[in-house]
């Protein structure tokens, strides 16, 4: 007697099924609502770029400042500001981790809308308006 062999028209629902079955723990893993990831520590920027200005890493340390924040200084200018300067670069920092451990920092943003700016700020709970939208802000 020959072994039984399933239809070829069942074979191809039959390795969907298999392959779906296979798939869905590995996405509801993936899933978001599974799994909410952390966000960073803003205290932890702080204490990178910190820690790159001591091992002697300038171009890490540069990339911890945001592009708006450099005031034109690339990476080449930010290299020699660091040769120049790297003690008075290193105590800035450590003056900065010093603040952030002690109290951490604030979480803001300000958005842009047709009545004017919103200042929000970031809290345990979520963010929240610490003003009226359009009213000056601290």
């Amino acid at each position: 007697m020959s072994p039984v062999r399933p239809h070829p028209a069942l074979l191809v629902p039959t390795l969907v099924v298999a392959l779906t079955l296979s798939l869905v723990p590995t996405m509801l893993g993936a899933c978001p609502a599974a799994s909410t990831p952390r966000e960073p520590d803003p205290a932890q920027a702080v204490i990178a770029y910190r820690d790159a200005l001591v091992a002697g890493r300038p171009r890490e340390a540069l990339s911890w400042i945001h592009p708006d924040a450099r005031e034109g200084l690339d990476e080449r200018g930010f290299e020699a500001l660091y040769q120049r300067h790297k003690d008075a670069l290193i105590a800035q920092a450590e003056d900065l981790v010093r603040l952030v451990r002690s109290a951490p920092p604030a979480e803001r943003a300000r958005v842009r809308t047709d009545k004017g700016d919103a200042l929000l700020v970031k809290e345990p709970a979520g963010w929240r308006l610490l003003a009226p939208v359009g009213a000056p802000t601290p």
